[in-house]
Formats: structure tokens, sequence, C-alpha cells
């Protein structure tokens, strides 16, 4: 674990990264209710291969592999191989099924976990684990994704809410997400470090926290893809339906 850092946030923070894990499985579940049998299956199957991957991680990070000052970066490896792994996933028959399964407004919902978890940034700034570059006091302003998509999210289940609402929010969503991304990176130990000399980004190579760059983050790219996807769809049939005959 990282040192200083009080259970209580190491604690809230494994608490988190499970309930979104808990989330795709029940997002799994529902896009393919209409085969509950294959869907179960699937969802047994993303727990699995999750839980593996954390293990994996949090194993490593305890060990500290993650801090070792070697080239390429272990951490940097782990993560492109998270984010490839979305990327297949999400352009994938499985993030299509996932894109037309869902309410809008439960794909704008997964979201939400980013307030919470910037809110536990924020406290680990405070606390002197986390750089303050990586916060909302600092140059970090991915809690509006989280805001807004509890918003819009509420909104979008009581009412029908236009297309370019979802647009907006999910260009908005991916360019704070591309921010932080940079910002993370550029903050590293490494030699492309810019950012962040006097306090450089190293909690996130250390037991729990190693899951953000590993699982949620790599989640939260997914989520934007899959919204996307289903907006494109969207936008498609729209046009098919007005197009005169």
């Amino acid at each position: 674990m990282f040192p200083g850092a009080p259970f209580s946030l190491s604690g809230l923070f494994v608490l988190l990264t499970l309930v979104v894990v808990v989330a795709v499985a029940k997002g799994v579940l529902v896009a393919a209710r209409s085969h509950p049998v294959l869907g179960a299956a699937v969802a047994r199957k993303f727990l699995l291969l999750v839980g593996v991957w954390l293990l994996i991680c949090g194993v490593l990070a305890g060990c500290q592999v993650f801090t070792a000052a070697s080239m390429p970066p272990p951490l940097m490896l782990f993560m492109l191989a998270a984010f490839c792994a979305v990327l297949y996933f999400s352009f994938s028959n499985f993030g299509l099924r996932l894109a037309a399964g869902l309410p809008l407004w439960a794909l704008v919902a997964f979201h939400i976990f980013r307030l919470p978890l910037e809110l536990l940034m924020h406290w680990g700034a405070t606390l002197g684990v986390v750089p303050q570059l990586l916060t909302y006091s600092g140059s970090n302003y991915d809690i509006l994704t989280g805001v807004f998509a509890l918003v819009l999210s509420l909104i979008a289940y009581r009412v029908s809410v236009p297309l370019r609402i979802f647009r907006v929010f999910n260009s908005i969503g991916l360019v704070l997400f591309v921010n932080v991304i940079v910002l993370s990176v550029l903050s590293r130990p490494t030699p492309f470090q810019q950012l962040s000399l006097d306090a450089p980004n190293i909690w996130v190579s250390f037991f729990p926290f190693i899951w953000l760059p590993t699982l949620l983050a790599p989640l939260a790219l997914g989520g934007h893809l899959i919204l996307l996807r289903r907006l494109v769809a969207e936008e498609t049939a729209r046009r098919a339906q007005v197009k005169p005959h």
C-alpha cells in the first residue's frame, strides 16, 4: 500500500472498484435479457477475467513491480494491454449488444462512478497521497463528467431527452477523460515527465490504487465508446425513417 495512505481511503477505493465491476456485469445481464442463459455465462466470464486481472495487478503492485524504474515502464505496458482489450470489446459484437441492449440513461449512469472517484482523489491529495494536479483543485475536471452523468441519467430515466444532449455529454466526458490521462502520463516519474515534478504521480503504482489506470480508466473509455456506438445507431435509424422514398 502507498505509504501514509489511510485504510479508510484504500478501503473505499476497493469498494468503488467492486461496485463498478458489478455494475458492468449487471449491464451484461440486462443487455442479454432475451438470452438469459447466454447473458449469465458472459457475465460469469467477465467477472472471472476481471477478477484474475485485478488479482494479478494487485499482487504485482504489492511486490512493487510498478515502482521499478525500468524501460518500458511496467505500468505503461499494463495500461496499454487494458486499453487494447477495452477497445477490442467495445467494437466487437459484445460491445454492440451492450450498446443496443441497455437504455441510454443506463449507459450514461455508468459514468456516475467518476464523481466519487474524484472525491476520493481530492481527499487523497489533502493527505499527500495524490498529486494536487490530478484533482479538481488542480487541472483534472473529470468530476464534471460524474455530475453531468448523475443529472442526465436521472432526467433521461423519467423523460425523453434529445440525442444531441447525449452527444454533448459523451463529447465533454471524452475530452475530460483524455485530459486526465495526459496529466497522469506526463506526471509519472519517467523520462517523459513534464508535470508535477515536485510531487510525481506514483500513488497509482501501489495497491489498491493500481486498479485506477489498469481497470477503472479503461472501463471509462469503454463506456464512452459503447455510448457512441448507440448514438450512431440511433442517428442512423432516425435518418432512415425520415429518408424520402
